[in-house]
């Protein structure tokens, strides 16, 4: 977890709740450092993460499971809340934080 981050309330998405932190008024996912760190290196290189969009949409027909990949991939990065709603919009997502 980063320096600066507080423990934030638990989210559900599509009925499995995650924690979450906050860093100032941002309500992020926990990162995981190693996968970080794997993305940093990968973009220096030259691949983003459109890049591995398009390879696990090649992968997608090959197996179910290429999409619930990507969200996993997005949490573990410590995309914001809101970023995550934004990229996965047909997710349900049940967030304290909305409710005020």
């Amino acid at each position: 977890m980063k320096k600066n981050a507080k423990p934030g309330p638990k989210v559900k998405i599509n009925g499995v709740k995650y924690d979450t932190v906050m860093i100032g008024k941002v309500q992020r996912f926990p990162e995981n450092q190693v996968v970080r760190r794997l993305l940093d290196e990968a973009t220096k290189r030259g691949y983003s993460l459109n890049d591995m969009w398009a390879a696990n949409e090649y992968n997608r027909n090959r197996r179910s499971s290429a999409a619930n990949d990507m969200r996993t991939l997005y949490r573990l990065i410590g995309i914001s809340v809101c970023g995550y709603a934004e990229v996965f919009g047909n997710d349900e997502i049940d967030n304290p934080l909305w409710k005020k």
